[in-house]
């Protein structure tokens, strides 16, 4: 039962005369279809987002932040009737394992009463990580919220009994110690409502659940199809928005000082339902951030998929959210899947890189507390902020390429170079860089660096040993901003990965990247022949190479179309194919590099050719990727990484 049903006030918004609308006042009239949403975009939307600059520069600025899954599942921890998720997510235990409401509440819910909470504490730990801002779900999927709803009874308060709102203490909490609130909060999904997507345990014939695997076949959702059922249904769901989503949202924003809201899983409801959430938002807080999973290309930034592996460069501002498991719930059965404090904070350097913003998850546990491997990690990114921070909060990409060795960051007349694999022999080699250095020094112990700089490369003395076992940190000072070209050193003594991701100069109508997940780390829908991908490279020295390309095939299309790669006058022909002529260890290395655990994606399987061996002088060049002639199936390939390997 909702606790408080919404006043109706069709039309609402467009009689107020006040700048904001209240949780009582949004416009609850039903909206029509939209079959071709955001085409063209409202004029309300266009007007919010005259304001995004000056709305998401603290995000911007942030860089990093803290998220949390926790509620009624972390009571359960990823085990339930005898049943343990392990590799799976357990903040999804009630969907997965098909739980009816009551017996959800009688050992989940009911038992969501944390005693060992400390707000306080919560906080200052991402704060001393070196975090600017903490997310937290509300509400997620299974519909309970963890803060005292006025409209709804499935809360802490009413369904746990317990008299604390831990989503207050967190909010004040912030406010105390300067960090920005926000929290998560699953607008499209709410399992045990009548309207919901996903559960047909207690509400059997349940139509969004019965079209589910037709739609998937068809490129079609539930709501699309023209039944009574499933009118009806789209009524109920819309209910649901107008009485419980939309509702809570707004109240979260009113009685919590929300400046983020971190929405998710959009898809699964109709879009419009989606615009008026987010119209509801601006209306009352035009200064709250939202995220891209309102509904794709309507929030204030880009996002991608859970824990992404590699990173393309992109022009609009852009979040990765990465776990410090693979589930985002506390799950007692998933430690074997530990990402380790290395992984995070080069990461973390590779986001920030191309101007990203990025946010680690963690899964407290039914009572309160942390895991100990999670206090462990951050600790270790804590003692690393304390010295690196500034490579990090307000910098943003350097005009350097991807290097061997890492990556490069930047503020103001500085750039920070990331340095995760230290380089035998003594010396660092910078290329691209067009300025002048000033000054060079080891941030970890403030140690002056001897730099010489020659021919677009620059040359740094470094000692035998790396200064941070995670990311060693070397600044550059300038007297005025750096300028550079994404031109990369390549290194005769060491083989040289060049991922598609590393460059941003590819062109070709259509032509996209994948999700950034290891099994989807490549570029897709090359349909256009005069598609190419380009990377700018210095020999700096005289060396020999074998030529490598890694790429992906559709599972069930057909392929046998011919490419070109091309370095200086060199050129080499190669026909795509399954069966490939690349040794299995660069395959084997890249799924290793790529954590995929294995070769396959849902739509391809990774494949690669040993293209042929080429002598470089010192000197610059563009190695080019294209087709050689017409395009005769689907797609061209989805390439992923060329090698070249040293002689």
């Amino acid at each position: 039962m909702y606790k408080r049903m919404t006043v109706l006030v069709a039309g609402m918004l467009a009689v107020l005369t006040t700048a904001h609308v209240s949780a009582e006042a949004f416009d609850t009239s039903k909206p029509e279809p939209n079959r071709h949403p955001g085409n063209p975009k409202p004029e309300w939307w266009l007007k919010s987002m005259e304001g995004v600059d000056d709305r998401i520069q603290w995000w911007e600025d942030a860089r990093f932040g803290l998220f949390m899954h926790w509620g009624a599942y972390s009571v359960l921890g990823g085990g339930y009737d005898g049943h343990e998720l392990k590799d799976a997510y357990a903040e999804h235990i009630a969907r997965l394992l098909k739980i009816p409401k009551a017996d959800y509440i009688e050992h989940a819910a009911s038992k969501f009463r944390p005693e060992k909470f400390d707000a306080e504490k919560w906080v200052l730990r991402a704060k001393n990580t070196g975090m600017k801002f903490v997310a937290i779900t509300a509400k997620h999927h299974d519909g309970f919220t963890i803060y005292h709803s006025k409209h709804s009874d499935f809360d802490v308060e009413d369904t746990a009994k317990w008299e604390r709102d831990p989503l207050k203490e967190l909010s004040d909490a912030c406010k105390k110690h300067g960090l920005k609130f926000g929290v998560y909060y699953s607008h499209a999904q709410d399992w045990y409502e009548p309207g919901n997507t996903h559960n047909d345990w207690d509400f059997p014939g349940n139509p969004a659940t019965l079209t589910f695997e037709r739609s998937q076949k068809e490129g079609k959702k539930w709501w699309a199809y023209d039944t009574p059922e499933v009118q009806a249904h789209i009524d109920k769901a819309w209910d649901y928005y107008v009485n419980k989503s939309i509702p809570q949202v707004l109240e979260l924003i009113e009685d919590y000082g929300v400046e983020l809201i971190w929405f998710d899983t959009c898809h699964w409801m109709p879009p419009e339902f989606n615009f008026r959430t987010l119209q509801a938002v601006r209306e009352l807080a035009p200064n709250t951030v939202v995220n891209a999973r309102i509904q794709p290309g309507w929030g204030d930034y880009e996002g991608g998929p859970d824990s992404p592996n590699v990173f393309p460069y992109r022009k609009s501002y852009w979040e990765c959210i990465q776990s410090t498991l693979h589930s985002w719930g506390y799950n007692k059965f998933d430690e074997d899947n530990r990402r380790p404090t290395d992984y995070l904070i080069q990461m973390l350097a590779t986001v920030v890189s191309k101007d990203g913003t990025m946010m680690i998850n963690v899964g407290p546990k039914g009572d309160g507390t942390w895991v100990e491997n999670d206090v462990t990690s951050f600790a270790e990114i804590g003692e690393w902020m304390d010295v690196h921070s500034e490579s990090i909060h307000g910098a943003g990409s350097a005009p350097l390429p991807v290097h061997n060795w890492g990556v490069a960051t930047a503020k103001g007349n500085d750039i920070y170079l990331h340095v995760f694999n230290w380089p035998e022999g003594g010396k660092l080699l910078v290329g691209g860089l067009q300025t002048k250095v000033d000054k060079a020094v080891l941030m970890k112990g403030n140690k002056s660096l001897k730099a010489k700089q020659k021919d677009g490369i620059l040359s740094l003395k470094i000692p035998s040993k790396p200064s941070d076992p995670y990311d060693s940190v070397i600044k550059l000072s300038f007297s005025s901003p750096p300028e550079g070209e994404f031109r990369r050193p390549l290194e005769a003594d060491c083989v040289n990965r060049l991922h598609v991701y590393d460059t941003p100069l590819f062109s070709g109508k259509n032509m996209r990247t994948g999700t950034g997940k290891g099994s989807e780390a490549y570029m897709w829908s090359w349909v256009d022949p005069q598609g190419q991908i380009t990377w700018k490279l210095r020999a700096v020295e005289a060396g020999t190479y074998k030529v490598h390309l890694l790429y992906d095939v559709s599972k069930t299309g057909t392929c046998g179309d011919n490419y070109k790669l091309t370095v200086g006058d060199k050129e080499f022909i190669g026909t795509v194919s399954r069966e490939g002529s690349v040794d299995a260890q660069w395959i084997d290395a890249e799924v290793e590099l790529m954590r995929m655990g294995e070769r396959e994606s849902r739509r391809s399987v990774m494949t690669g050719d040993y293209v042929g061996e080429i002598t470089l002088e010192p000197g610059n060049y563009d190695l080019q990727l294209m087709a050689a002639g017409e395009i005769k199936h689907k797609e061209l390939f989805m390439p992923r990484t060329v090698i070249l390997e040293p002689r």
